[in-house]
């Protein structure tokens, strides 16, 4: 190569991410087919997969997956992933990219629904006034912020872990600040109310200086009985 000659671009390898699950039984059919897509994506960055069963306790469980992501040495992002999620790749490359975007670390979250007596919302959401109980947004919210946020982020007060992206800064300062045996995920009682391990999270990082975004661009498929989407939202 001559002097005159252009240099090539350089590529610059995506950050390092590990996909954790626990998991009670089997694995969905769905989960295992978005798992083979996202292994054999290069662009997405994802070395690793580590599942664990759970019990009897869900933060047990998800600590242990935390575990085993330091034991198996240098990552950027370790990603939740719950066993009944179907995802694609851009799912990743997405949630990545936000993280990436941000300025200082924080937790992200993509957005899937559940339903409570019949009626669906998105398992994310902000503290009711005057507290720090998680009200779920409807569906109708949603859409409305998936209809102004287009490619940017919402700051919330909790979300669910079923497609949660945490950065390895936030899990080493947790682990400083709290330390075994539940030194990430944990079920607080607070103001008489038992919180789940993925709200109690929340509440610890954000406690500790890093606050959690949902990414409303990043869609999932939550397959409970019937499989649980987003009617006129690209999904998986």
């Amino acid at each position: 190569m001559t002097t005159g000659d252009p240099q090539p671009t350089p590529v610059n390898d995506p950050p390092l991410v590990f996909l954790g699950t626990i998991c009670g039984g089997s694995l969905r059919v769905e989960y295992v087919n978005s798992m083979i897509r996202t292994a054999t994506t290069p662009s997405t960055g994802v070395k690793a997969c580590i599942i664990e069963p759970y019990g009897p306790y869900l933060d047990d469980g998800r600590n242990v997956v935390i575990e085993r992501a330091r034991d198996q040495g240098e990552f950027d992002y370790l990603l939740f992933v719950d066993s009944d999620i179907s995802w694609t790749p851009d799912d990743v490359t997405k949630i990545v990219a936000a993280a990436e975007a941000h300025p200082h670390p924080a937790i992200f979250t993509g957005a899937y629904s559940s339903t409570r007596h019949g009626v669906p919302f998105v398992v994310a959401g902000n503290y009711a006034l005057g507290t720090r109980n998680v009200e779920c947004f409807t569906m109708d919210r949603f859409y409305t912020l998936h209809a102004n946020a287009g490619d940017g982020v919402v700051q919330i007060d909790g979300a669910g872990a079923g497609f949660m992206l945490i950065p390895r800064a936030v899990i080493d300062t947790l682990l400083e600040i709290h330390g075994p045996p539940v030194p990430w995920f944990c079920e607080p009682i607070i103001d008489g109310v038992h919180h789940g391990e993925d709200y109690g999270f929340c509440m610890r990082a954000a406690d500790a200086g890093f606050p959690t975004y949902l990414v409303p661009s990043v869609t999932l498929l939550h397959n409970k009985t019937v499989a649980l989407g987003f009617p006129g939202l690209p999904t998986t």
